[in-house]
């Protein structure tokens, strides 16, 4: 009876923490999942205060009482919703020293969104890296046509351009065509010109620059 009364009398906490509303939602995270990975990082045990039933009802007196300020005293009013401080919920830490320390800071880091800041740096990031890459690919599309006439993979590096320019001008250059007849010659030399223009082309350009004016939203 009586004594079990005096046992289930709430235990002195080791650390306490006052947190608004919404920073006791943020360390609570969905279905408890951010309080209970602090307590295995910590392995201190973190207990969130519910506010007491007298509290809740002393606190819905003031709210009630609030705007019964004396008529005309419009300052007075505005003064006592500033002094208002918004409703702090108590956390209850256990544990030894070191154990406290760590989910005093994991609680912190919880409260101010800290994850969350730094997943929108990532998103952000990786949002900046598919522009990137949609960018290089409208130039690749842009030079797909060139790329094609040197029989080279869309996006082929400079060097690979070359070699590919090097081995079709042994093939198509004009001086390689003596002793064939006009026709030959002469479609000879309209392919020599498209590698060539080909070539031009994809060498003239400066990638990096062209894409970053793409990213830009237009050609410089």
């Amino acid at each position: 009876g009586g004594h079990e009364d005096e046992d289930d009398a709430e235990p002195i906490p080791d650390a306490v923490l006052t947190l608004t509303p919404a920073q006791v939602k943020r360390v609570i995270g969905p279905g408890g999942a951010t309080i209970k990975a602090i307590t295995q990082k910590s392995k201190a045990r973190v207990q969130v205060v519910k506010a007491s039933a007298a509290a809740k009802a002393a606190a819905a007196a003031a709210a009630a009482a609030g705007p019964a300020a004396p008529a005309g005293d419009e300052e007075g009013e505005e003064g006592s919703k500033a002094d208002a401080s918004p409703t702090l919920i108590t956390v209850h830490l256990f544990g030894p020293p070191a154990a406290l320390e760590k989910a005093t800071r994991l609680i912190q880091e919880a409260a101010a969104n800290l994850e969350q800041k730094a997943r929108q740096r990532a998103a952000a990031q990786e949002k900046k890296k598919d522009a990137r890459w949609a960018a290089r690919r409208i130039y690749h599309l842009r030079h797909a046509r060139d790329y094609e006439a040197l029989g080279v993979p869309m996006g082929a590096p400079k060097a690979d351009c070359t070699s590919a320019y090097r081995a079709l001008a042994r093939i198509w250059h004009p001086d390689k065509q003596a002793g064939k007849g006009e026709a030959e010659r002469a479609a000879a030399g309209a392919r020599f010109q498209a590698i060539s223009a080909a070539y031009e082309a994809l060498m003239s350009t400066d990638e990096d620059t062209e894409i970053g004016a793409i990213e830009g939203g237009g050609r410089k």
